[in-house]
Parts: C-alpha cells; structure tokens; sequence
C-alpha cells in the first residue's frame, strides 16, 4: 500500500518524482506536531493526499513541511497564508 513520501532534500524529491515523470503532485503542509491540535490537522492533510494517491496511482505524490522548508514555497510561487496547498509539478519541463 503506497504511502504519500516526505520530501526534506532535493534529492528525494528527485528520487520520488525522478525527472523522467510528466506530472508529480506536491502537498506543500505544515508540518507542525508540537501540538495534538496540529498534529490532526497534518494528519487529515495527509490523509486527503493519501486517497488521491490512491485514486490515482499512475502519478507521483509527496509532500513537503513547507514551514520547516519555506524555499518550497519560493519554489513555486506559493504564499505562507496559502499553506496547506498542492501543486502540481513536471519534472520533464521543470514548471
């Protein structure tokens, strides 16, 4: 049963979305545990990545904790209000 990965380095992402994917989708979450409330809140997030990995297990999903690695968001253009959010990533034309 496939899990949604956790990407910290550009290397893993390269390992779970390697460059030869067309479409890799990134859950950009708050990876907060420091609190019950908030530890249910990235479990629920992860949850909803879950089932779409599951509803399509052709493409590539991971998630980063966009707050730990706020160059994520720089990344692809995503504002820290916008967290949690998903975008949707081509390897192959690097947009």
């Amino acid at each position: 049963n496939k899990k949604v990965q956790e990407v910290r380095t550009r290397q893993e992402l390269n390992q779970y979305c390697p460059p030869e994917s067309r479409v890799c989708v990134i859950g950009l979450l708050n990876g907060d545990r420091s609190t019950e409330e908030a530890s249910k809140k990235l479990e629920e997030n992860l949850a909803v990545l879950n089932l779409a990995l599951k509803k399509h297990p052709h493409l590539s999903f991971v998630w980063v904790d966009a707050i730990c690695h706020s160059e994520a968001l720089l990344t692809f253009n995503v504002q820290d209000e916008s967290v949690p959010t998903v975008v949707v990533y081509s390897p192959v034309l690097k947009e």
